[in-house]
């Protein structure tokens, strides 16, 4: 990788090979004035960004080596640890029943050139199972099956006990405590190999299904009828940007307003002209919880000895997930306007509901209708032709879920873009990040996420259509 020296981060230049030019001279016609020898003075150096760059590691290279300077080894940790259980037991002739468990954890780290700027990945699950399968009669078959499963996965950001680093560099209203807050701030630097801290991202969850199938073999036909019931626990532990994501590029050094020629993103860096700043003030945990309900039938139908057909239909309604602390929202795209489950959301006691809304915010959807057909043909000369169509619904990912909480004020996070069009940045580093604003209002420049309440569940239409005949053999 590549780190700025030493000599550079006081502010001396010289060693680059770009002119370094100086935003504060810059003229009507947008041109400036390169600073004398390429050395930025120490008064102009940006103070937080003086401070972090104690974080960022020394070179140890003397000159570069396909444009690296410096070369670490850092030791990671990437363990497994996995046990298993299965158990079988036949109870009777017509009852049979298995179970089994699975554990799973890995403490896994991620580091990088400096101990700060590295991860942790703890990852732990279970996983189990049990199954009874009892004969009623002659063609009666029945399987009922349990299953639960947890994670427990984590990214956390590494911190030093008792500091909180991004207060520490100088930033203001941030995430202040661990394990959301508390590390460095995401840096980067065009053309450097600095990171900084990481985002904190994680989510415990439990799963349970309950399912049954019932089996009948009546004469040409095989029936099978079922129900599957699934409960979700997802409890979200994700933020955006808790302890600040600041980028720099080559943008207030160059010679000309938003030119290419001259500047580094180095200078930009020690002068602290940032070009883009994210910072959380506030972050957001919703547990959220739904169930699905699902049924089918199924007709296996042999109609003669060359024609079989394949008939079926399956209803599926996936309950809008909601959280049980009532602190998500939408917006509402037809007034613009922000709509909570929460009565007053800028009140964190007053947890009474908003009687006009559900406590999804989404539009149940309750048509998920899934027909099923296929059909296979012998026609003989040793030619078979097959077909088949199906609807089939999808499942909204738990990480989606994620933007009904991703929302202030329960999270704020402030977006600020200074434009390369102008002469000087409007913000610098040290001035990260701006007050908060008033606890009934939400601050201008917020950034948000949202699902549209109207969203139905997304589903695909598949057919397929085949001919297959053997050319040779007996």
């Amino acid at each position: 990788g590549r780190v700025p020296t030493a000599q550079q981060l006081t502010g001396d230049l010289s060693s680059l090979s770009s002119m370094i030019y100086d935003p504060l001279t810059t003229a009507s016609d947008g041109s400036r004035s390169p600073f004398p020898g390429n050395i930025i003075p120490v008064s102009r150096l940006d103070t937080g960004t003086q401070k972090f760059a104690q974080y960022i590691p020394a070179a140890n290279l003397a000159q570069l080596i396909n444009n690296s300077n410096i070369s670490v080894s850092p030791s990671a940790v990437a363990d497994s640890n996995q046990t298993h259980f299965r158990v079988d037991h036949y109870l009777r002739s017509s009852d049979q029943i298995f179970a089994r468990w699975s554990y799973y954890d890995a403490p896994n780290t991620a580091p990088a050139l400096a101990p700060l700027w590295g991860k942790e990945y703890p990852w732990t699950t279970y996983n189990g199972a049990i199954q009874e399968t009892h004969i009623f009669g002659p063609g009666t078959l029945n399987e009922f099956r349990f299953g639960y499963s947890r994670d427990n996965i984590f990214q956390k950001a590494i911190t030093e006990s008792g500091t909180n680093l991004a207060q520490a560099v100088g930033l203001k209203n941030t995430v202040p405590n661990a394990p959301d807050g508390g590390a460095l701030p995401g840096v980067t630097v065009a053309g450097y190999n600095i990171s900084g801290g990481s985002r904190p991202t994680g989510y415990i969850s439990n799963r349970f299904q309950y399912s049954d199938v019932l089996s009948l073999t009546r004469g040409s036909h095989v029936i099978k009828v079922g129900a599957d019931i699934r409960r979700l626990q997802y409890d979200v532990h994700s933020s955006n940007s808790p302890n600040g994501d600041i980028a720099f590029a080559k943008i207030f050094t160059t010679k000309t307003v938003g030119g290419s020629t001259g500047g580094d993103a180095l200078a930009d860096y020690l002068l602290g002209a940032f070009s883009t700043a994210t910072g959380a003030r506030t972050v957001n945990s919703p547990a959220f919880r739904n169930s699905t309900y699902n049924a089918f039938v199924q007709d296996e139908w042999k109609v003669t000895r060359r024609l079989h057909l394949s008939i079926g239909l399956r209803y599926e309604y996936a309950q809008k997930a909601y959280d049980v602390h009532n602190k998500i929202g939408i917006v509402d795209f037809s007034t613009g306007n922000l709509v909570f489950v929460r009565q007053n959301p800028f009140d964190p006691n007053d947890t009474a509901v908003n009687p006009n809304v559900n406590r999804a915010l989404l539009d149940p959807d309750y048509n998920n209708f899934a027909p099923r057909f296929g059909f296979s043909f012998d026609a003989g000369k040793d030619t078979v032709i097959r077909g088949g169509f199906g609807i089939f619904y999808d499942v909204t990912q738990a990480n989606e879920l994620n933007f009904l909480g991703f929302v202030p004020p329960y999270q704020t996070v402030i977006s600020i873009t200074n434009s390369p069009l102008a002469g000087v940045p409007s913000t610098y580093f040290s001035g990260l990040f701006p007050n908060a604003g008033a606890p009934n209002s939400i601050d201008p420049g917020t950034a948000t996420f949202s699902h549209i309440a109207s969203d139905r569940t997304p589903y695909v239409q598949q057919f397929n259509f085949n001919i297959q005949k053997r050319l040779f053999g007996d």
